[in-house]
């Protein structure tokens, strides 16, 4: 059971400064070139960026958990096509700045972020190599 778990993490640029995400994955067993897993991580998953408003300028850090199918490759061992749905859970903070914008007169709001978010991806490993050997 071990075996089907993995972790994972990144680091990267969200439009207001360098924000972290880190988790873990089950992978369920499959002897089929699909496999469906689960996921969990903490990390940056929401934003807000209002110019010239810097009190609305804030990145909120939570839990975010998912489900998707990894399409091996049958070429490549270790290689994968990633598609899944993400759900991050925002957090009070969050939810209380979203409310006192919409709430704010002075404030038009071009968009918000959907409730959740597709995702996908290609894997390569670093110890890649050919089924094919």
């Amino acid at each position: 059971m071990a075996d089907n778990f993995s972790a994972f993490g990144g680091i990267g640029y969200n439009l207001l400064g360098i924000g972290f995400n880190g988790g873990l994955t089950y992978t369920i067993p499959s002897f089929k070139s699909s496999e469906l897993y689960f996921t969990g991580m903490y990390g940056y998953n929401a934003l807000i960026d209002i110019e010239g408003v810097p009190e609305y300028q804030k990145v909120y850090y939570g839990a975010s958990v998912g489900t998707g199918l990894k399409f091996n490759s049958l070429r490549f061992e270790g290689r994968y096509w990633d598609v899944g749905i993400l759900v991050p859970l925002k957090n009070a903070a969050y939810r209380n700045d979203i409310e006192e914008i919409e709430n704010n007169p002075f404030i038009t709001i071009d968009s918000k972020p959907w409730p959740v978010q597709f995702y996908f991806g290609y894997h390569i490993p670093l110890n890649s190599r050919s089924r094919n050997k």
